[in-house]
């Protein structure tokens, strides 16, 4: 069982143009780009629309073509606010491509712009994001480094954070202070607004996480569901995807396997459409394992996955 510990996207509303998006942000990072009404914001903004909707369906190389083209625009209008976000955004790309120095490259350079703009909001974001990439590929005391530095400007700046919250409950649960991390996560999930839904989503399923590695894999369940709830509202296929997984799981912890064998299947499927061939072959590796025991038949499964085999059609779900 692995956490799934989220790195935040940027967007932000201009006021000419409503840009919906998975994740939904109280305040934009840095002034919001109101006083440019020119075909060169619209454009920019267009373009980090785009990556953003192809970020939150998986489809990563796809996404990167537009926060670097966004990038590009935001540069030549020397818009620094916008140049921030599309480095915070690259940086997620890469984080999720695991190409994690890289991903910190960015990640750096967007909170010295955020500073240079004496953002602190945006400045604990990109900290936030650098302790969540470090925290998920286990360089530990790296991120206890980053995330004292972003607590201690949060406090500084009186700015709340949810995800700092999750983020020390995740580390704490990965050092094994169970007690600790439980504590601040159920915190987390109390505090966070239902329509916060990137972090509603990743504090439930990070405590979800943590009643699977203490051995209460029914407890779980409920935090998984709510994960579940949350990225079907923003339409996050990854996120949708891994929360199936997890209900999965701790269903053949709780000896249900009928009912895993059907998370799995949802799961698979989609992870297939984004092209995560890894995920797909893990999870039908759990499905014959089952399957082996008489429970189901894969046959229609199969089906699908030659079918989207010989179509591309996972690239057809990018493009």
């Amino acid at each position: 069982m692995t956490f799934r510990n989220r790195c935040l996207l940027y967007r932000c509303f201009h006021s000419t143009l409503l840009l919906t998006a998975w994740m939904v942000l109280t305040a934009c990072a840095g002034p919001e780009l109101t006083d440019q009404k020119n075909d060169m914001t619209t454009l920019s903004m267009s373009e980090l629309d785009s990556g953003n909707l192809l970020y939150r369906k998986g489809c990563y190389h796809q996404s990167l073509t537009h926060f670097f083209r966004a990038f590009e625009l935001f540069t030549l209008s020397d818009r620094l606010e916008g140049v921030a976000m599309c480095l915070n955004n690259i940086g997620n790309v890469y984080n999720s491509l695991d190409s994690v120095e890289t991903a910190l490259l960015f990640y750096d350079e967007a909170y010295t712009t955020y500073i240079t703009l004496n953002d602190m909001k945006g400045a604990i974001h990109a900290l936030t994001n650098k302790a969540s990439s470090l925290i998920t590929h286990n360089q530990l005391s790296r991120a206890e480094t980053v995330m004292t530095e972003a607590e201690r400007i949060s406090a500084q700046a009186g700015i709340s954070f949810p995800q700092l919250i999750i983020n020390r409950g995740i580390l704490l649960t990965k050092k094994r202070e169970f007690q600790k991390a439980e504590q601040l996560l159920r915190q987390a999930v109390t505090a966070i607004d239902s329509e916060n839904t990137p972090a509603f989503a990743s504090a439930h399923f990070a405590l979800g996480t943590l009643m699977m590695k203490t051995a209460r894999h029914a407890e779980s369940l409920p935090f998984f569901h709510q994960a579940l709830r949350a990225d079907q509202k923003a339409h996050f296929q990854q996120g949708i995807a891994e929360d199936l997984l997890s209900i999965g799981d701790a269903m053949v912890f709780i000896e249900k396997q009928k009912e895993a064998i059907s998370y799995y299947k949802r799961s698979l499927l989609i992870y297939t459409l984004i092209n995560r061939q890894e995920k797909k072959e893990e999870l039908l590796k759990k499905l014959e394992t089952i399957s082996q025991k008489g429970t189901s038949d894969l046959s229609i499964v199969h089906f699908f996955l030659d079918q989207w085999g010989k179509d591309n059609y996972g690239d057809a779900v990018c493009n």
